[in-house]
This record gives C-alpha cells, structure tokens and sequence, in this order.
C-alpha cells in the first residue's frame, strides 16, 4: 500500500539540515551514560549510503532493556530523506505518526511510535542534514527512546561542547572566510579522507547548503558575499 511520505513537502520544510554534514560518525561506547554498547555492525552498503548499526544494553537490566540504533549517512540531505522514506514504507508499521510536542525539534523530519498500549515512545526516526537515524526499544522490557534521540539530534546538528574542545576531544579546524557569489558551488575539501584513517568530520554552514559530489564537500551559497563555513573534526 502506498504512503503519504512526501518528499517535497519534507523538502520545503528542511533549513537547518541544508547547512550541516557529518562525514565518518561513530558511536565510541560513552556516548549514552547507564547504557553499554555490546555490539557494532557495519552493513552492507551501497553507493552514496554508508550504515552503521549499534546495539545498546542498559547497565544492570540483565538483557532486558536493549535499543536497537542505526546510523546511515548519504551523500546529502536529500538523500538521507529519500533513505528516510525508503525506510517508512518498508517498516512493519505504515502508520507512524510524524513526532509531537518536544519531539517535533528532532532531525529535520522525524516519525515517532509508541509502545503497544502504552505511552512510552518505542521507537523514532529522523533524518538530520545527511544522515538518517533509527532507534529502537528491541528488549523484553520497552525502553523510552526520545532523550536518546534528542542526544543524537544534538550531537550531529550542534558544535562541539566547549569542554570537549579544551579539553582535545574535539578540534576547531581554522578556515578562512569564502568570497562566493550567489549559487556558486565552493569546495571545502576536494578529497575526503578514508574512513579507516580519519576521525568524524562536521561541517556547519550559516546558510545555503552542504553536499558531496563524488569525493569532495562542496557548499552552495544562497547569496554572494563573505561567508564563514565552521568546520569541526573529532578524534
């Protein structure tokens, strides 16, 4: 049965997510206080999609309290929403309403589902800039995924805390302000580094967009003038 997703009306609503790309994202293990991170399993990948999928334990449940996190990051924010949509329309619920309330902020677009019978929210996905996130309760006990959500959310779509730049685990690269014209395509950097040699990589724009085109991140301003790309790597 077909579904009501529409891409264009998620377009039009998409601002921050123009202007933010995350290259090379992963979880570490100390992402998520109480919870351990027991397993991590790249997925086959296609073409412009590289997926990551982790599972998480909470500390002390005995196996009970488990979630289910996969990260897939695309070439652009448009493809991660069309990979978002691709993953509505296969889901085991056609029904997913779109996340309300102090959810609404999460990602660009994101769609929510409760626990059966109950109000715990069971699972939410999203997509944010380039990058689409799944996350589910996939223990016998269900588990609330909203605040992980909203820790990822922060995590991919903000800087670096200030303390995790004094203190060395994140590092502002310095990089001069761009003279561009009106949608002029400017390169930020013509050739991305391996993933295996490299650590996260996040580029934060004050306007316009962020894409890669083959092995280069570009950024396409929406006016001409002086414009200030920050640029952060994580070890």
């Amino acid at each position: 049965m077909d579904t009501p997703y529409d891409l264009q009306a998620w377009a039009d609503a998409t601002t921050r997510g123009r202007r933010i790309y995350n290259y090379n994202y992963r979880m570490r293990g100390d992402e998520l206080r109480g919870w351990e991170l027991i397993k991590v399993v790249p997925m086959e990948n296609t073409p412009g999609h590289h997926e990551i999928v982790y599972l998480w334990e909470k500390k002390g449940s005995e196996g009970q309290e488990q979630v289910r996190i996969g990260i897939t990051e695309a070439d652009d924010w448009r493809a991660a929403q069309y990979h978002l949509r691709e993953q509505l329309r296969h889901s085991m619920r056609s029904d997913l309403p779109r996340g309300a309330g102090k959810l609404a902020a999460i990602g660009d677009i994101n769609y929510a589902g409760q626990e059966p019978g109950g109000t715990r929210i069971a699972s939410l996905v999203f997509s944010l800039g380039n990058v689409t996130i799944a996350i589910s309760s996939v223990g016998d006990k269900s588990v609330d995924v909203s605040a992980i959500a909203q820790r990822l959310d922060h995590t991919l779509g903000e800087p670096p805390a200030k303390e995790e730049l004094k203190a060395g685990k994140a590092e502002r690269l310095t990089t001069a302000a761009l003279k561009v014209k009106k949608g002029q395509m400017t390169t930020l950097i013509e050739h991305l580094p391996e993933r295996t040699t490299t650590g996260w990589h996040k580029f934060i724009a004050p306007d316009g967009e962020l894409k890669r085109e083959d092995d280069a991140i570009v950024y396409v301003s929406p006016s001409a003038g002086e414009k200030k790309i920050e640029r952060y790597q994580v070890a």
